[in-house]
């Protein structure tokens, strides 16, 4: 497993190291970390489901309608990386199904279930 060190912002002075993720879809920059996903509103349960291209692939059973998607996928991906649900955000592709969440560097995600995926379709 790759290390990954991300410095945080000026209101906390100490450096955040841990040992994921592994993952291209995963960026860390000095705020915290970048995730990319690709999900698929509407499906039969929520899961995990590898890589697609260089983006995480997250099916959803909630609906693309009224924000639904948007509020399940940030749900779920708090309680995959064990974070508080306001411990994530939606920072692009609110109406697209590719997505950009962020995780700011306070936050102490686990990377475990995402570091353990394989590409997928």
């Amino acid at each position: 497993m790759r290390k990954v060190r991300a410095e945080t912002g000026n209101d906390l002075s100490r450096k955040i190291e841990t040992d994921g993720p592994a993952l291209p879809c995963i960026v860390a920059s000095g705020e915290g970390w970048y995730i990319f996903v690709q999900i698929q509103p509407g499906a039969g349960k929520d899961e995990l489901c590898g890589l697609h291209g260089e983006r995480l692939k997250i099916r959803l059973s909630a609906p693309a309608v009224d924000n639904r998607a948007n509020s399940s996928l940030l749900e779920f991906m708090a309680d995959r990386l064990h974070i508080r649900k306001n411990g994530i955000f939606l920072v692009g592709g609110e109406k697209s199904r590719k997505k950009k969440l962020f995780v700011p560097a306070g936050e102490e995600p686990l990377w475990n279930e995402v570091n353990n995926l394989q590409t997928g379709g």
